[in-house]
């Protein structure tokens, strides 16, 4: 559980960033939906890592949580952008764009935060 709200206070950290640089760059309102994309892939992106996680690196289910996890995220994404494009006044591609760089740097940062990919058992066999 800790490493899940380590995880998740991290991304929280690197979406607020993210929506800061967005709306010191982005003037015509699109830094809002920015915004608004980079804290849905924080929600997409928390409990897929939950989930792997609560596997405990057991490799059958690990990967179904990882292959799993990836459908989810791809499913997560086609959703938002068929509602994003009909909804009228909301910029998609700001939405879209944030939303898909969140879940990529999550997915990057995840092997830090698993404790069987930490530093201290590389090199080490897992047989």
């Amino acid at each position: 559980m800790r490493d899940v709200v380590r995880f998740g206070a991290v991304l929280g950290g690197l979406v607020l960033s993210f929506a800061s640089v967005a709306a010191a760059f982005w003037w015509d309102g699109g830094w809002l939906w920015m915004a608004a994309g980079a804290w849905a892939g924080w929600l997409v992106q928390l409990p897929l890592f939950a989930w792997m996680r609560w596997t405990g690196g057991r490799e059958s289910a690990f990967l179904v949580a990882w292959v799993g996890g990836m459908l989810l995220r791809l499913l997560a994404v086609g959703i938002a952008g068929l509602i994003v494009v009909v909804w009228e006044g909301v910029q998609p591609a700001p939405f879209l764009l944030a939303l898909v760089a969140v879940l990529f740097v999550s997915k990057l940062l995840e092997p830090r935060f698993l404790p069987w990919t930490r530093d201290d058992d590389r090199g080490r066999s897992r047989t």
